[in-house]
């Protein structure tokens, strides 16, 4: 219960006074968790870098190491994306060779390979992934009890405001999902992506620098392509959660009375109410998926006139003998893979403005104080074992001179 200020009509709980032997009244009690000190008057981050910069300082060292694992498999990506140029120049087209030699070879490049595959790629990107992942999931209980504290504090005026389905979304659910998930992928997906995107390309730069230059901008005009219609469907999908999370929450608040008691009398309304929720929802996923499809057809289309410039570019640096068999498929090969760090890249910057949204939920709560004011040091009183609970001068109202 939440203790209010008396002769003002709004509910807010109740006071709590404890009558002693000598009928004396001790000072008013609150009974509701009190509020960590400090949080009323501290600032509150406006962007994401901000919020979790202090996050990151207290597991600096551990997300360096982390950082430095997932740089490595980088290294491994592209050495196994352009293995085919090796295996067609120096295995298989040379004729001088003899059958054990070329055994020889392939053994000691297939080796190469599945030691970067297993102990460089595999390996690092596992001991990356079980560092972040229990750093991760620390924050994560850090920014969930923060938030339950904060909420569990706040005034019944705030509460009945706010859906608790909605409040325990907010706890539980996607915003801070959203700013965990961005945070993950910058320590897991940046550092090999940025590693295999610059090794890749300096690779195939010595082996000829016109094709590479043709190769590297086909591949991110692909890419930008596909970024280019990502706002819209960003807000799309934004409207989307905004009305699941107010769906969810009113389910949510209807199971939870179910619990307590059940009005038969309802019940066919309430199920009404929630078909047509349910059918706004239908209709926001369905815009929302039509919409994502049409965003990735424009790239694929693209994708297809690329790789045929990028074949006949190729052809002709091949005649010309500028390129040899080997370099002209792994060139051809390596189209396809080098999209992938990038649009990983550009996903992260997606993931922010997500993160960021859900950031600005998250602080339109906890920027909400109470209305209902702590009491000073001096009136605070452990309360006594089987005290009495009286009203006196209580109006419960939502509001002034509207009691319940």
């Amino acid at each position: 219960m939440q203790t209010i200020q008396e002769n003002k009509p709004v509910f807010a709980g109740a006071s709590n006074r404890h009558y002693g032997h000598n009928g004396l009244r001790k000072p008013v009690i609150r009974t509701c968790m009190p509020l960590e000190r400090g949080v009323e008057d501290q600032e509150y981050p406006e962007t994401l870098w901000q919020f979790l910069r202090p996050y990151i300082h207290e597991h600096r060292w551990p997300i360096a190491a982390a950082l430095l694992l997932n740089a490595l498999p980088g290294f491994a990506i592209a050495f196994q994306t352009l293995v085919p140029r090796y295996l067609i120049d120096d295995i298989i087209r040379p004729s001088g060779l003899s059958a054990v030699q070329r055994v020889q070879r392939f053994g000691m490049l297939m080796g190469i390979y599945l030691f970067s595959a297993f102990v460089i790629r595999m390996g690092a990107w596992f001991a990356s992934y079980k560092i972040f992942t229990s750093i991760r999931e620390k924050i994560v209980l850090e920014l969930r009890g923060r938030f339950f504290r904060h909420i569990n504090h706040l005034c019944l005026r705030f509460h009945g405001r706010h859906s608790s389905g909605e409040l325990f979304t907010y706890v539980m659910g996607s915003p801070i999902t959203d700013i965990s998930m961005f945070f993950h992928n910058v320590v897991i997906n940046v550092p090999n992506s940025v590693t295999t995107f610059v090794v890749s390309s300096i690779w195939i730069f010595f082996w000829d620098w016109t094709l590479s230059l043709v190769l590297v901008f086909l591949v991110a005009a692909t890419v930008l392509t596909m970024r280019f219609g990502s706002g819209r469907l960003q807000k799309l999908i934004q409207r989307y959660q905004a009305m699941e999370i107010g769906i969810i929450g009113r389910v949510t608040d209807i199971f939870r009375g179910n619990r307590d008691v059940k009005i038969h009398a309802v019940e066919e309304r309430m199920a009404q109410s929630f078909g047509q929720s349910v059918d706004q929802l239908r209709r926001q996923a369905y815009q929302r998926d039509i919409e994502t499809h049409k965003i990735n057809m424009r790239p694929e289309a693209l994708n297809y006139l690329c790789f045929v410039m990028l074949c006949g570019v190729g052809m002709w640096r091949y005649l010309d003998n500028h390129l040899t068999e080997g370099q002209l498929v792994a060139f051809l090969a390596c189209y396809a893979p080098l999209q992938l760090p990038l649009n990983l890249l550009f996903a992260v910057g997606t993931m922010h403005g997500q993160a960021q949204a859900s950031l600005s939920r998250l602080l339109s709560v906890l920027k909400t104080e109470t209305t209902t004011p702590d009491p000073t040091p001096m009136e605070r009183r452990i309360l006594p074992a089987r005290a009495t609970l009286t009203l006196s001068r209580v109006t419960f109202a939502y509001t002034p001179g509207q009691p319940v």
